[in-house]
Protein backbone atom coordinates (compact mmCIF):
# COMPACT_ATOMS: atom_id res chain seq x y z
CA UNK A 1 0.00 0.00 0.00
CA UNK A 2 3.16 1.88 0.67
CA UNK A 3 4.67 1.37 -2.29
CA UNK A 4 1.40 2.56 -4.24
CA UNK A 5 1.19 5.90 -2.66
CA UNK A 6 4.55 6.62 -3.65
CA UNK A 7 6.11 6.20 -0.03
CA UNK A 8 9.58 4.29 0.83
CA UNK A 9 9.50 1.39 3.54
CA UNK A 10 12.26 2.26 5.93
CA UNK A 11 11.59 0.34 8.67
CA UNK A 12 12.62 -3.02 8.67
CA UNK A 13 10.69 -4.32 11.50
CA UNK A 14 7.35 -4.43 9.77
CA UNK A 15 5.40 -7.21 11.37
CA UNK A 16 3.92 -10.32 9.44
CA UNK A 17 1.45 -12.20 10.33
CA UNK A 18 2.61 -15.83 10.20
CA UNK A 19 0.22 -18.70 10.24
CA UNK A 20 -1.33 -19.67 13.62
CA UNK A 21 -2.39 -23.02 13.13
CA UNK A 22 -4.92 -24.18 16.25
CA UNK A 23 -4.34 -26.74 18.83
CA UNK A 24 -6.23 -30.47 18.13
CA UNK A 25 -8.15 -32.69 20.74
CA UNK A 26 -5.93 -35.82 20.67
CA UNK A 27 -8.58 -37.93 23.05
CA UNK A 28 -12.08 -38.70 21.84
CA UNK A 29 -15.49 -37.74 23.35
CA UNK A 30 -15.75 -41.57 25.30
CA UNK A 31 -12.16 -41.29 26.39
CA UNK A 32 -12.71 -37.43 28.00
CA UNK A 33 -15.57 -38.87 29.63
CA UNK A 34 -13.93 -41.77 30.86
CA UNK A 35 -10.71 -39.90 32.58
CA UNK A 36 -13.27 -37.25 33.52
CA UNK A 37 -15.19 -39.47 35.51
CA UNK A 38 -12.15 -41.56 37.38
CA UNK A 39 -9.98 -38.85 38.11
CA UNK A 40 -12.49 -35.75 39.30
CA UNK A 41 -11.55 -34.77 42.40
CA UNK A 42 -15.32 -34.40 43.57
CA UNK A 43 -16.44 -37.69 42.32
CA UNK A 44 -13.69 -39.84 43.72
CA UNK A 45 -14.48 -38.00 46.99
CA UNK A 46 -18.12 -38.91 47.07
CA UNK A 47 -16.67 -42.69 46.08
CA UNK A 48 -14.75 -42.78 49.11
CA UNK A 49 -17.64 -41.63 50.86
CA UNK A 50 -19.88 -44.26 50.10
CA UNK A 51 -17.02 -46.83 50.43
CA UNK A 52 -16.63 -45.87 54.37
CA UNK A 53 -20.07 -45.75 54.50
CA UNK A 54 -20.14 -49.09 53.76
CA UNK A 55 -17.59 -50.38 56.16
CA UNK A 56 -19.54 -48.43 58.49
CA UNK A 57 -22.62 -51.21 57.73
CA UNK A 58 -20.28 -53.81 57.81
CA UNK A 59 -18.84 -53.08 61.43
CA UNK A 60 -22.64 -52.08 62.62
CA UNK A 61 -23.65 -55.55 61.93
CA UNK A 62 -20.74 -57.40 63.32
CA UNK A 63 -22.23 -55.82 66.88
CA UNK A 64 -25.22 -58.65 66.68
CA UNK A 65 -22.61 -61.20 67.80
CA UNK A 66 -23.14 -62.66 71.03
CA UNK A 67 -19.77 -61.34 73.20
CA UNK A 68 -18.92 -63.66 76.33
CA UNK A 69 -16.35 -62.23 78.96
CA UNK A 70 -15.01 -64.07 81.34
CA UNK A 71 -13.11 -62.76 84.25
CA UNK A 72 -10.84 -64.53 87.13
CA UNK A 73 -9.08 -63.17 90.29
CA UNK A 74 -6.13 -64.42 92.49
CA UNK A 75 -6.01 -62.96 95.79
CA UNK A 76 -3.04 -64.29 98.30
CA UNK A 77 -3.37 -62.48 101.61
CA UNK A 78 0.10 -63.96 103.19
CA UNK A 79 -1.37 -62.76 106.71
CA UNK A 80 -4.25 -64.36 106.73
CA UNK A 81 -7.75 -62.21 106.49
CA UNK A 82 -9.68 -61.71 109.81
CA UNK A 83 -12.56 -62.35 107.98
CA UNK A 84 -12.35 -66.01 107.42
CA UNK A 85 -11.90 -68.67 109.93
CA UNK A 86 -8.82 -69.15 109.61
CA UNK A 87 -7.45 -66.15 111.37
CA UNK A 88 -8.63 -65.62 114.29
CA UNK A 89 -10.22 -61.84 115.03
CA UNK A 90 -8.89 -61.47 117.59
CA UNK A 91 -5.52 -61.46 116.66
CA UNK A 92 -4.06 -57.88 116.30
CA UNK A 93 -0.05 -59.16 115.59
CA UNK A 94 -0.98 -59.61 112.18
CA UNK A 95 0.58 -63.29 112.30
CA UNK A 96 -2.65 -65.47 111.10
CA UNK A 97 -2.19 -68.16 107.77
CA UNK A 98 -2.03 -67.49 104.61
CA UNK A 99 -4.81 -67.91 102.82
CA UNK A 100 -6.09 -67.06 99.21
CA UNK A 101 -9.29 -65.49 97.34
CA UNK A 102 -10.61 -66.62 94.24
CA UNK A 103 -13.68 -64.89 92.09
CA UNK A 104 -14.63 -66.21 88.85
CA UNK A 105 -17.09 -63.57 87.00
CA UNK A 106 -18.90 -64.29 83.42
CA UNK A 107 -20.84 -61.87 81.30
CA UNK A 108 -22.76 -63.05 78.21
CA UNK A 109 -23.93 -59.85 75.22
CA UNK A 110 -26.85 -61.07 73.60
CA UNK A 111 -27.22 -58.27 70.94
CA UNK A 112 -29.36 -60.12 68.51
CA UNK A 113 -32.18 -59.56 71.26
CA UNK A 114 -35.12 -57.23 70.41
CA UNK A 115 -34.29 -55.05 72.94
CA UNK A 116 -30.85 -54.74 71.54
CA UNK A 117 -30.90 -55.41 68.12
CA UNK A 118 -33.40 -52.30 67.28
CA UNK A 119 -30.37 -50.01 67.96
CA UNK A 120 -28.23 -51.77 65.51
CA UNK A 121 -30.53 -52.22 62.86
CA UNK A 122 -31.85 -48.57 62.74
CA UNK A 123 -28.00 -47.70 62.57
CA UNK A 124 -28.08 -49.76 59.73
CA UNK A 125 -30.97 -48.33 57.84
CA UNK A 126 -29.25 -44.67 58.80
CA UNK A 127 -26.17 -45.95 57.23
CA UNK A 128 -28.16 -47.92 53.86
CA UNK A 129 -30.03 -44.19 53.49
CA UNK A 130 -26.79 -42.24 53.36
CA UNK A 131 -25.15 -44.36 50.99
CA UNK A 132 -28.34 -43.72 48.74
CA UNK A 133 -28.05 -40.55 48.89
CA UNK A 134 -24.56 -39.98 48.45
CA UNK A 135 -24.50 -42.79 45.23
CA UNK A 136 -27.83 -40.23 43.77
CA UNK A 137 -25.75 -36.94 44.32
CA UNK A 138 -22.88 -38.82 42.66
CA UNK A 139 -25.08 -39.63 39.93
CA UNK A 140 -26.29 -36.40 39.07
CA UNK A 141 -23.03 -35.08 39.75
CA UNK A 142 -21.29 -37.50 36.59
CA UNK A 143 -24.54 -36.08 34.78
CA UNK A 144 -23.87 -32.73 34.81
CA UNK A 145 -20.16 -32.89 34.37
CA UNK A 146 -20.36 -35.37 30.80
CA UNK A 147 -23.03 -32.64 30.11
CA UNK A 148 -20.81 -29.57 30.32
CA UNK A 149 -17.93 -31.77 28.46
CA UNK A 150 -20.27 -32.23 25.83
CA UNK A 151 -21.63 -28.75 25.34
CA UNK A 152 -17.97 -28.15 25.40
CA UNK A 153 -17.03 -30.35 22.94
CA UNK A 154 -19.68 -28.80 20.69
CA UNK A 155 -18.46 -25.79 20.97
CA UNK A 156 -14.98 -26.23 20.08
CA UNK A 157 -16.46 -27.56 16.92
CA UNK A 158 -18.20 -25.23 16.47
CA UNK A 159 -15.45 -22.90 16.91
CA UNK A 160 -12.83 -25.23 14.75
CA UNK A 161 -15.32 -24.90 11.66
CA UNK A 162 -15.77 -21.07 11.83
CA UNK A 163 -12.26 -20.54 11.95
CA UNK A 164 -11.96 -23.35 8.50
CA UNK A 165 -14.78 -20.91 6.72
CA UNK A 166 -13.00 -17.81 7.85
CA UNK A 167 -9.38 -19.38 6.32
CA UNK A 168 -10.85 -20.78 2.91
CA UNK A 169 -13.66 -19.08 2.36
CA UNK A 170 -14.13 -15.74 3.79
CA UNK A 171 -11.10 -14.71 3.40
CA UNK A 172 -10.06 -15.67 0.19
CA UNK A 173 -13.02 -14.10 -1.73
CA UNK A 174 -12.11 -10.91 -0.04
CA UNK A 175 -8.59 -11.23 -0.85
CA UNK A 176 -9.34 -11.99 -4.52
CA UNK A 177 -11.56 -9.10 -4.50
CA UNK A 178 -9.09 -6.61 -2.87
CA UNK A 179 -6.84 -8.32 -6.13
CA UNK A 180 -9.44 -7.07 -8.86
CA UNK A 181 -9.91 -3.73 -7.13
CA UNK A 182 -6.25 -3.33 -7.28
CA UNK A 183 -6.11 -4.13 -11.29
CA UNK A 184 -9.30 -1.39 -11.27
CA UNK A 185 -7.02 1.25 -9.47
CA UNK A 186 -4.10 0.75 -11.34
CA UNK A 187 -5.87 1.44 -14.38
CA UNK A 188 -7.69 4.66 -12.78
CA UNK A 189 -11.45 2.99 -13.20
CA UNK A 190 -11.26 3.05 -8.81
CA UNK A 191 -10.77 5.24 -6.28
CA UNK A 192 -8.21 4.77 -3.16
CA UNK A 193 -10.89 5.23 -1.00
CA UNK A 194 -12.50 2.15 -2.16
CA UNK A 195 -9.05 -0.14 -1.86
CA UNK A 196 -8.73 0.85 1.70
CA UNK A 197 -12.37 -0.24 2.32
CA UNK A 198 -11.50 -3.40 0.94
CA UNK A 199 -8.53 -3.92 3.30
CA UNK A 200 -10.39 -2.18 6.32
CA UNK A 201 -12.70 -5.05 5.71
CA UNK A 202 -10.02 -7.63 5.38
CA UNK A 203 -8.15 -7.05 8.51
CA UNK A 204 -11.50 -6.83 10.28
CA UNK A 205 -12.40 -10.46 8.82
CA UNK A 206 -8.63 -11.64 9.81
CA UNK A 207 -9.33 -9.88 13.66
CA UNK A 208 -12.69 -11.96 13.70
CA UNK A 209 -10.80 -15.33 12.89
CA UNK A 210 -8.11 -14.62 15.60
CA UNK A 211 -10.71 -13.94 17.75
CA UNK A 212 -12.34 -17.21 16.99
CA UNK A 213 -9.37 -18.95 17.50
CA UNK A 214 -8.66 -17.47 20.63
CA UNK A 215 -12.20 -18.95 21.65
CA UNK A 216 -11.25 -22.08 20.45
CA UNK A 217 -8.22 -22.55 22.37
CA UNK A 218 -9.82 -21.36 25.66
CA UNK A 219 -12.36 -24.17 25.05
CA UNK A 220 -10.04 -26.84 24.61
CA UNK A 221 -8.39 -25.22 28.00
CA UNK A 222 -11.20 -25.55 29.61
CA UNK A 223 -11.85 -29.01 28.49
CA UNK A 224 -8.70 -30.32 29.46
CA UNK A 225 -9.22 -28.46 32.69
CA UNK A 226 -12.87 -29.92 33.32
CA UNK A 227 -10.86 -33.78 32.72
CA UNK A 228 -8.08 -33.13 34.60
CA UNK A 229 -5.62 -33.41 31.84
CA UNK A 230 -2.36 -31.72 31.68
Amino acid sequence: MNNLLGREISNTDIAVQREWKIDTLTQSTKELEDILLNNNPSIKKMGSMIKMSELEIYANNKELIPDIMVQGMVMRMPRGMIVTTKTDPMMINGLGETEYMYSVMASVTLPFMPWSSGRITSKEQELEANISGLSLERKNMQGEMVSELNAALKKLESKREQAGLYENEVLPLYKKAFEAQLGEYRNNRLSINSLLETMRSILAKEESLAEVKVDYEMTLADIYMMAGIR
